[in-house]
């Protein structure tokens, strides 16, 4: 049985941002982004874990040692990684995806 986790904060890094950003105001991708981010405060494991071979990328990038997928409408992706920090665990999404084939040519499939 999964037990929720949850975390403190939800941050975003500049990728993330332009991702979001580029999103049209009234797309439903950008509804359920906005969506998903109190949900991942409330259960920060609530995505599917992302296996390490293949986060090379990320660990390089955001020093990070777990990235998590969070499924979004119409075969969106966002990428995201939980940290540990003083105070409680902290949410960081990574990267955003329009499109399942955007993910899978990130991660090789």
């Amino acid at each position: 049985m999964h037990k929720p986790r949850s975390a403190i904060d939800v941050r975003k890094t500049t990728e993330f941002d332009k991702f979001f950003n580029s999103l049209p105001e009234n797309s439903r991708l950008k509804k359920d982004v906005s969506e998903s981010f109190p949900l991942l405060l409330e259960d920060c494991t609530k995505g599917d874990n992302i296996a390490k071979p293949l986060i090379g990328c990320y660990t390089q990038k955001y020093g990070v040692n777990n990235a998590w997928r969070y499924d979004l409408s119409d075969g969106g992706r966002m990428v995201y990684a939980i940290v540990p920090e003083s105070n409680g665990l902290v949410v960081y999404i990574l990267e955003g995806f329009k499109t399942h084939v955007e993910y899978e040519k990130r991660f090789g499939y």
